[in-house]
């Protein structure tokens, strides 16, 4: 083999160990109980093969899986053999010069003896090496052929020790298109002084094969412990240095091994990509190992076993069935947001004509002729205003109106419920029934916070036009002008949103309103305390008399003043708000990430009583932490 052949049949030796480590199990020396591989070609979903040397039947309640410090839920165990998957071995025995006499005669007893201890069924070659590996019989389940080549060896021995060419001969024994365990069980008490081959090529030729080598060293001064420890460990195997006298004991429990598998299969809770530590514990004993969950989307197999790991997500008819609903929540929210704003102004001047002296302008419901259809049915509307009382509902149309929405209280609250329960029960159908009430109630404060924040956004419009507004009134009171002509004139050149308010002033003037109360009736439509203030000067001018424009001019410039100093209080508050939201935000968008990815790693917070207590207990924490820092960073100018 060439020297670059043997770097890189090195590196991927190395590759192989890091990224797939179930490829490169190690068990400890002595113990009764091994891990064989690892599965998670379906992660979380985590399959482990475990052997032991006794026969002691093995259940669920007598196996406990700690995987990085926290015990995990064993799902099933079930004994290889049930699961169609096959054990089959080849043995290696060293006969050259070094083996000669006693320790020859030996390793044929025991040789021996593990055919009698295995049972029929299972698959088992010969194989011997000296000068060169010769192959007395073929993997195969013919016992009498298996035996009749371990005594046919008999006693003559030669020079030479080809073990690495051993180790990649008995590799290429195996059925490469079977789905049986394969299993090398080589002894010998010398080191490899012939043959081609290398470690790193007899390690990649067993690794090829899928074989666990064990490997057996006689007590002696030529045997390379160090070589067959590593080969052992590199193939998942076990390296036992031992004397002559317990040689046939080692074949006894090497087959106790084999015969003695079982699958553990458990749920994992690392994340996709994380390093996990692993230990079983079993009556007979535990074993340890390490693995590294599979990536999202990446391919951690070659068709062997082992699959591409994909993340836990819903099905597609699930998927299927949330994107149409979230589309047509989408289609018909934005249907009644963008409802004409003609409806709107129309609605409102009958409203302040019709209004009780005594009652707010929008609270009384009036049908406009030619309006556009409500996607909600009137009799759901008022039961839905019925259900909240007249004073939550005085105060949620009032909410509506200072937000621009041309929807009623009524048509507000069916759309909210409806949105609760498409939320609520998709989310507890697709995935479990505490998330779907998470997002039950995540669809009930939304819509809320929604409007709170279009109002709040078109009330800051509003302010940050009513200096300019006031300006105007003011220079066409010093043409001239009336003040109600003023106002005409303001409303026509000012944009929206302040437009349409001044405009529905003028409306209600006309119709017979007496302007005191129109004004009141704007203020309290807005809810700006610089439009009050502005107000409450008009009605003292008006009954004290002076000069009206001079009024208007000190009270713009005050508020243009104000609102220099807010938008500075914004600007330097802005950080303190980021990290309220960031702070909210970031814990539930990364727990919604790992119910989707790995639904099971937050199952100890939903699944105890005491997850449930530290939940509910952060849950609060955050919503009082919430509070307290917005109450911190909103300052009042």
């Amino acid at each position: 083999m060439s020297p670059h052949a043997r770097l890189a049949s090195t590196f991927l030796c190395i590759a192989a160990s890091v990224l797939f480590p179930w490829t490169s199990l190690r068990a400890a020396e002595g113990t009764d109980v091994s891990i064989r591989g690892t599965d998670v070609s379906d992660f979380p979903l985590v399959r482990l093969t475990v052997s032991m040397t006794s026969d002691a039947p093995l259940g669920v309640e007598d196996v406990a899986v700690v995987e990085n410090g926290v015990p995990v839920r064993v799902e099933g165990v079930l004994p290889l053999d049930t699961l169609g998957r096959p054990v089959s071995a080849v043995l290696v025995i060293d006969v050259s010069n070094s083996m000669r006499g006693v320790p020859l005669q030996t390793a044929v007893a025991a040789a021996t003896t593990f055919l009698q201890s295995v049972p029929p069924t299972m698959p088992v070659g010969v194989l011997t090496f000296a000068e060169r590996p010769v192959v007395l019989a073929p993997v195969s389940t013919n016992r009498a052929a298996a035996v009749a080549a371990v005594e046919s060896i008999g006693a003559a021995t030669t020079q030479g020790t080809t073990l690495y060419d051993a180790v990649i001969a008995a590799a290429g024994m195996f059925d490469p298109a079977g789905a049986a365990q394969h299993n090398v069980i080589l002894v010998t008490d010398g080191r490899n002084t012939a043959g081609t081959g290398d470690a790193e090529a007899a390690a990649q030729a067993a690794t090829d094969a899928g074989a666990h080598v064990y490997t057996i060293g006689l007590a002696g001064p030529t045997t390379d412990d160090e070589t067959l420890r590593s080969l052992a460990e590199d193939t998942g195997g076990t390296y036992s240095a031992i004397s002559l006298t317990e040689l046939s004991s080692v074949y006894t429990g090497i087959a106790g091994q084999l015969i003695h598998q079982h699958v553990i299969v458990y749920r994992s809770k690392a994340p996709f990509g994380a390093a996990v530590n692993l230990t079983v514990e079993l009556p007979a004993g535990e074993a340890s190992t390490a693995f590294l969950a599979p990536g999202l989307g990446a391919a951690v197999g070659d068709g062997a076993g082992i699959a591409q790991a994909t993340p836990v997500i819903p099905q597609p008819v699930s998927i299927g069935v949330i994107v149409g609903l979230t589309f047509v929540a989408a289609l018909g929210l934005m249907a009644l947001l963008t409802d004409a704003r003609a409806r709107r102004r129309r609605q409102a001047q009958l409203r302040s004509r019709v209004q009780p002296a005594n009652g707010p302008a929008w609270d009384v419901p009036v049908a406009v002729a030619g309006s556009n259809p409500t996607l909600v049915p009137r009799q759901i509307a008022e039961i839905a205003e019925r259900g909240v009382g007249a004073r939550r509902r005085i105060r949620l149309s009032a909410r509506l109106r200072q937000a621009g929405w041309s929807i009623g209280a009524g048509e507000f609250l069916a759309i909210a419920a409806v949105a609760v329960a498409l939320s609520g029960g998709t989310a507890a159908i697709v995935f479990q029934p505490l998330v779907g009430i998470a997002a039950g109630f995540l669809a009930a404060v939304a819509p809320f916070v929604v409007l709170s924040s279009a109002a709040s956004k078109r009330l800051g419009r509003i302010q940050a036009q009513l200096a300019d507004t006031l300006m105007v009134i003011a220079s066409a009171m010093r043409a001239g002008h009336s003040f109600l002509q003023a106002l005409d004139n303001a409303a026509k050149e000012i944009d929206e949103p302040a437009a349409s308010e001044f405009g529905q002033v003028l409306a209600e003037v006309r119709l017979g309103r007496d302007l005191d109360d129109a004004m009141d009736a704007l203020v309290e439509r807005v809810g700006s305390t610089d439009l009050e203030w502005t107000v409450t000067a008009i009605k003292i001018q008006r009954q004290v008399g002076g000069n009206l424009a001079e009024v208007l001019e000190t009270v713009a410039n005050t508020i243009r003043e104000r609102e220099t100093l807010r938008r500075q209080v914004k600007v330097l508050s802005a950080e303190g708000r980021l990290s309220m939201v960031v702070l909210f935000v970031l814990p539930i968008v990364v727990a919604t990430y790992l119910m989707f990815v790995n639904p099971d790693y937050l199952r100890i917070l939903t699944d105890t009583k005491p997850g449930v207590v530290i939940s509910a207990g952060a849950g609060a924490l955050m919503v009082i932490g919430f509070a307290w820092m917005r109450k911190i960073v909103a300052l009042d100018v």
